[in-house]
């Protein structure tokens, strides 16, 4: 989303871009209601803005709102965003909806920008894990680790795997690791 961020900022009417400069504030505080607030600002003020509808979807999956994020993330694709920025997210808000099939599908089967497989493989580890299939949530996880040693958030997710498999030890290993990265 770094790129989609850059045309975002370069985008959008006056009061779009303010208020999305001020989604982004509250985002890099991790301050995620205040964050919806500004960007549901940015699309009223300009609803052809893709970046800000993305935008807004991403927080909404924060928050596990998949409803608002699907919406959201039709909305930038009609708008002619390139699938493969927006598959990881998509996925994403399936699974929160509880559309695991639906899920799996796109993460494992649809375009992913290259930047985005990491998120991809664990949402992807995440969904498989729902379906009670911890070792190809293990591989996948392992995947995505391979990509992003240092991602605090596939850490997280292969601390969860390892409670879900009664390695209490490891999981506590994974979380120290996830919180070394990310206080």
């Amino acid at each position: 989303t770094a790129s989609i961020a850059t045309t975002a900022e370069r985008e959008g009417n006056e009061k779009a871009r303010a208020a999305l400069e001020s989604a982004n504030e509250f985002m890099a505080r991790k301050d995620w209601r205040s964050a919806r607030v500004e960007l549901l600002n940015a699309t009223a003020a300009d609803p052809r803005w893709a970046a800000a509808h993305i935008r807004l979807a991403e927080v909404a999956l924060h928050l596990f709102d998949g409803v608002t994020a699907k919406a959201e993330l039709q909305r930038a694709a009609a708008q002619g965003v390139d699938g493969a920025q927006i598959a990881h997210l998509r996925g994403h808000a399936h699974y929160l909806t509880g559309e695991l099939e639906q899920a799996e599908d796109i993460l494992s089967r649809s375009p992913i920008a290259r930047e985005h497989l990491p998120y991809a493989y664990r949402i992807l580890g995440r969904v498989q894990l729902a379906q009670g299939d911890t070792a190809a949530a293990s591989t996948t996880l392992d995947e995505g680790l391979a990509l992003a040693p240092k991602d605090s958030e596939l850490w997280t997710e292969i601390g969860r795997l390892r409670i879900v498999i009664s390695n209490q030890g490891g999981a506590i290993e994974a979380l120290d690791r996830a919180v070394e990265l990310d206080p």
